[in-house]
């Protein structure tokens, strides 16, 4: 049997972002050229079932050789898969049946280690599809999903095939069967999906308008549950309208005013910007003022909430220039000032990637892994080995790539995510070895934005926390960073309307992710807040009645020593048993200090506190 070939380069400008293709020079050498032997026993059992006269056969013969095979481990799978993915291409109806049922027991019985090899027969499979064999069809749609689901570590990998697939040139069951695969993906492995989803959501597009209703449907289907797995709860609303508008353009403006309403709180990242960046270029390309201004609005809000300005270099080269055209063609003053608004930010995005990735054009290539030196890395640190060794590098450096775009750096996630597909090759103290290495330096290669250092002056944290506010529709701080030292004194600095009073309140009132709670910092607001059900007490009951000050069992005659300690019962002011009512402005704040002193706060929080004060 002649070796047909399943895996092909990946075309210029195809799935550029996060789908890796195996590359000619290995995967492809390795499948084509210097195949071992394979021993009477195999070669029996591939015949048997290329010679399948019915579908029971067809069965019992896929079953026997995928026993034989997985009892002889990686090699012998090396050298057999060529001979059934030909028989896949080729063969009659009963005899593609067996290989596909070859292909789905290997799959099984041979695990990930077997990944690599098996994933060469995807493009065979997904053509079975159209085959004229209903048993056939139905077998292919069960073994495509056997080994989607063995590829969801690697998804990047088999993307590709994926895509060519989903070509007008193919056979229109065939495309069905690719699209239901990328379904598959978001249940098997959403996290490796999502990170795919830049190329997913251009190369699902055009299928959504396909004159073939079951191909139409089937992605419009891959589609919704893609963006189900764009991670971001603020655009989870409007995911069906975005579906819609891909097919019906025109509903873009009604989109663009339904988002300008959203109020963004979460982290905007790649699969996010992913899913809303093509909608927001549209957008901006409206003649309508309103629209474009509703986008800039939008493109605002969510630049602001880019954490990692990395995440957004991807789609800087499609937003930069619509938005400096709208900001240059909108005539309306106002309009236009928020065009310009919004492109401040991304400018600001623009300048911290190519900070980090040099250059004046900010490329995608440039943000990804270098498959190749990945591989380097892997064959360094384990070898380069043989042919067979070299299909299971190369797979396994995809799935580094991922990682590291990924940015992964926790051990244990690559150690569970390498080992497999050394352990067939290697011994365990070898595989250890091998993973460590290739971990310590795939992680080096993570691009990465480099804060600056705090110095250290000894002195005790009392809360470290990153936390993000809001006030009703309105983001006042996100993902924000808050340390606070003991003995230090902090300014908060803001217009009217910023956020400052109500930052302070959530802080006091244990509103504050991560801030730590009273039983291990006491933080006390200090506030002239006189409230009205209390206004009757003299000033010393006033204190006595904050519970904080009962549950420290601190006495009437406490407060009272304290109150004059700071001016009461002087001449010039009030008695400790007057009324609050009759207090001033500054004398209210001075009372609101005096308790805050007698509950001995580890932190305090003034609200403007010489306002009222001489």
């Amino acid at each position: 049997l002649k070796p047909v070939l399943s895996i092909r380069p990946i075309s210029p400008g195809q799935a550029s972002h996060c789908p890796r293709a195996p590359t000619e020079s290995i995967t492809m050498a390795a499948l084509s050229a210097n195949l071992p032997e394979l021993n009477a026993g195999v070669t029996a059992a591939v015949a048997a079932v290329n010679g399948a006269g019915d579908a029971g056969s067809a069965s019992a013969t896929g079953t026997a050789l995928a026993n034989l095979v997985a009892g002889e481990g990686i090699p012998t799978l090396y050298a057999v898969m060529p001979h059934i993915i030909a028989i896949a291409k080729d063969g009659n109806s009963n005899s593609q049946a067996g290989a596909l049922e070859a292909i789905t027991a290997l799959t099984t019985a041979m695990g990930t280690a077997a990944e690599p090899y098996l994933l060469q027969a995807l493009e065979a499979v997904i053509l079975l599809g159209s085959n004229r064999d209903e048993g056939v069809r139905n077998k292919a749609a069960d073994t495509g999903r056997a080994l989607m689901t063995a590829a969801c570590p690697a998804v990047s990998f088999v993307m590709p095939v994926i895509f060519r697939m989903l070509d007008n040139s193919v056979h229109w069951q065939s495309r069905v069967n690719a699209l239901n695969l990328i379904s598959i993906a978001v249940e098997e492995a959403p996290a490796e999906t999502a990170a795919c989803l830049p190329d997913i959501v251009p190369g699902l597009t055009p299928c959504m308008t396909d004159t073939k209703k079951e191909v139409k449907s089937a992605s419009k289907d891959a589609m919704k549950k893609a963006l189900s797995v764009a991670g971001n709860s603020d655009i989870s609303g409007v995911l069906k309208d975005l579906v819609t508008c891909i097919l019906k353009p025109k509903q873009v403006p009604e989109l663009m005013h339904k988002l300008a309403g959203v109020v963004f709180v979460q982290t905007m990242e790649a699969p996010a910007m992913a899913v809303l960046v093509p909608l927001l270029v549209r957008g901006l390309r409206e003649k309508s003022t309103t629209t474009r201004r509703q986008t800039a609005v939008i493109i605002d809000n969510m630049s602001k909430l880019v954490e990692n300005p990395l995440d957004s270099a991807p789609f800087l080269p499609l937003l930069l220039p619509a938005l400096e055209k709208a900001t240059e063609t909108v005539s309306d003053p106002e309009a236009r000032a928020i065009c310009e608004r919004g492109l401040k930010q991304l400018q600001r995005l623009d300048k911290a990637c190519k900070d980090v990735l040099g250059g004046e054009d900010g490329e995608v290539e440039a943000i990804a892994a270098d498959q190749g030196q990945v591989l380097g890395i892997i064959q360094t640190a384990v070898g380069q080995g043989d042919a067979v060794f070299a299909v299971s590098q190369e797979y396994l450096a995809t799935i580094c790539c991922a990682l590291i775009d990924g940015r992964v750096k926790e051990p244990e996630r690559w150690a569970a995510a390498s080992a497999p597909y050394l352990a067939s090759f290697l011994d365990s103290a070898a595989v250890a070895t091998g993973v460590a290495q290739i971990t310590t330096e795939c992680v080096k290669q993570i691009k990465e934005i480099v804060e600056e250092e705090e110095e250290d002056d000894g002195k005790e944290i009392l809360a470290d926390c990153e936390f993000t506010l809001a006030y009703g529709t309105k983001i006042l701080l996100h993902n924000t960073k808050l340390k606070v030292k003991r003995g230090a004194r902090y300014g908060l600095l803001g217009g009217n309307d910023s956020g400052k009073t109500t930052l302070m309140r959530s802080i006091s009132q244990e509103q504050i992710e991560g801030f730590p709670p009273a039983t291990e910092v006491r933080t006390v607001f200090v506030e002239a807040d006189i409230l009205g059900e209390l206004s009757h007490l003299s000033c010393v009951d006033y204190v006595l009645a904050d519970p904080r000050i009962q549950a420290d069992n601190i006495t009437g005659e406490q407060v009272a020593a304290k109150l004059r300690s700071v001016g009461w019962s002087s001449a010039q002011g009030p008695k400790e048993n007057d009324g609050v009512d009759t207090l001033s402005g500054g004398w209210r704040m001075k009372l609101a200090l005096t308790r805050a002193m007698l509950l001995n706060a580890d932190i305090l929080l003034f609200d403007e506190p010489t306002n009222h004060m001489d």
